[in-house]
This record gives C-alpha cells, sequence and structure tokens, in this order.
C-alpha cells in the first residue's frame, strides 16, 4: 500500500507536467522550461526526503511494527529518483539548446547576452536571414520604450528587430502531439467500413472536435439555440446535393 501512495504522489507531478506539454499552444522553448521545472520538482523531493502525511504516517507505522524499514523504503525511493532525474535528463537533451530563447517567457529580467546568445543561434540556423544587431542592442536597451511604445507598433504590423526573435522562438512547436491528436480523429472516423466520406466532410468534423472539445453537451445545445441561422444551415440538405452533383460529374467525365 505504502508502494501505491507514493508512485501515486509521483504520477500526478509527471502527468500535470506531460499535459501542458503536449498542450495545443506551447513553444519549444516553454516545454524546455517545463522540463527543467519537473527536473527541480523530483530533485526536490529527494533532497529532502519527502512523502505526503498519509505516506508518511503509514511508513512509520510499518516500520513501528517492524514489517518494513522506513531507512530501507528511503534507499529505494532515492535510487528510484536517480533514474527518474537521469530519464528527464536525456529527455530534455533535445530542448538544451532552445534554452537561449528562455528569456522571452520573462521568468527573470533579461540581460544583453541573452539577447545575443538568442540572436547567434538564430543567425547560425538561419545564415542568410538578414539582422540588424545594432538596432536590437538600441532596442534592448530601451526596454521600457519597447514596452510602451514599440509593443503598439508589433500590434500594428512594424517589424522590429527583437520581434523577430519573438516570433521565431515561438513559432517552434513544443510537440507533435496536437498533430497527432488530428491524426487520431481521421483514423477513427476514415476507415475501411466508413471509407465514403469527402475531405471536405473529414475537415469539418475535424474542425469542430478540436475546436469544441472543451465545450459541454449543454453549452453547446444553447450556443444552438442562440444561432438559429446556424441551425436551419444543418438540416438544409444542400450539402448532400452538392456531394450528389460532385458525384454525378465525375461519372461524366470518366465515360
Amino acid at each position: 500500500m505504502a508502494w501505491l501512495y507514493f508512485v501515486q504522489s509521483q504520477l500526478k507531478v509527471v502527468c500535470d507536467t506531460i499535459k501542458r506539454i503536449e498542450g495545443d499552444h506551447i513553444s519549444a522553448g516553454e516545454v524546455y522550461e517545463e522540463i527543467e521545472v519537473l527536473y527541480g520538482k523530483i530533485k526536490n523531493r529527494k533532497n529532502q526526503h519527502f512523502f505526503t502525511s498519509e505516506l508518511a504516517q503509514l511508513i512509520s507505522d510499518l516500520d513501528k511494527n517492524k514489517l518494513y524499514s522506513e531507512k530501507k523504503f528511503i534507499e529505494i525511493t532515492d535510487e528510484f529518483y536517480n533514474t527518474f532525474l537521469s530519464y528527464v535528463e536525456k529527455w530534455g537533451y533535445h530542448f538544451e539548446p532552445l534554452k537561449v530563447f528562455r528569456w522571452i517567457q520573462v521568468l527573470d529580467f533579461p540581460i544583453w547576452s541573452d539577447i545575443q546568445e538568442s540572436f547567434k543561434y538564430i543567425i547560425k540556423n538561419n545564415p542568410t536571414l538578414k539582422f540588424d544587431e545594432d538596432e536590437l542592442f538600441d532596442e534592448f536597451n530601451h526596454v521600457i520604450n519597447v514596452m510602451k511604445v514599440k509593443m503598439q507598433n508589433w500590434k500594428n504590423g512594424s517589424k522590429t528587430e527583437d520581434r523577430v526573435i519573438l516570433e521565431y522562438s515561438m513559432a517552434i512547436p513544443g510537440t507533435n502531439a496536437s498533430v497527432e491528436r488530428v491524426f487520431s480523429i481521421t483514423n477513427v472516423l476514415w476507415t475501411d467500413e466508413k471509407n465514403q466520406f469527402l475531405v471536405d466532410t473529414i475537415r469539418s468534423i475535424i474542425i469542430v472536435k478540436q475546436h469544441f472539445k472543451n465545450v459541454s453537451c449543454t453549452e453547446f445545445h444553447t450556443f444552438l439555440l442562440e444561432h438559429p441561422q446556424l441551425l436551419k444551415l444543418i438540416t438544409f440538405s444542400e450539402k448532400y446535393e452538392k456531394s450528389y452533383s460532385e458525384d454525378i460529374s465525375k461519372q461524366s467525365s470518366s465515360k
């Protein structure tokens, strides 16, 4: 029972991290930060021999009744943590180069060397990219002006040098989990038995499943009632007539 409590505690930390990492809107730099945070949490648990109050009481009772040694339990959990930390290190290895974009999350106040390392990384991977480092340096040293004035420029579409770094780092996807979810939906819908779906139909179903996945049935029902025109479109036979006319056209062209 004690081991089940222990594993449950570790699973919560890992599952919460994976849930954030596999989100639809997370960049590779943010994934690196999540892995770093996970590593720190596990290391703290190991160094401080952290157990939940319920688990600590259970271990103490087992030790008092001479059913299981508390010292032995700590030794085994230390081995577990060492293995765990080693795995997290390997997991984060591929994201290590992207730590140069960590400053973009404004977790700490950035310094010029942070921005310069980002600049070097981008140029190394995109040698043809034109970059005005002098302008970038001036923008950095006027960070207050950047926040008050240039933020409005970004909204208006002005292409400042610091915006290039921001766009580059945020465009690198953290994982391909969101894309795989789309393929999973397609595989469920488009099978050997159900192979008559049009591409447009599959596309529409995927859009609904992706964009309304956090909407409950009750909320969706309310939404439909508030949009009677949409209800009318749903009941129209135009979508079937379009498919029928397309089939007729294909048959005629084949002849």
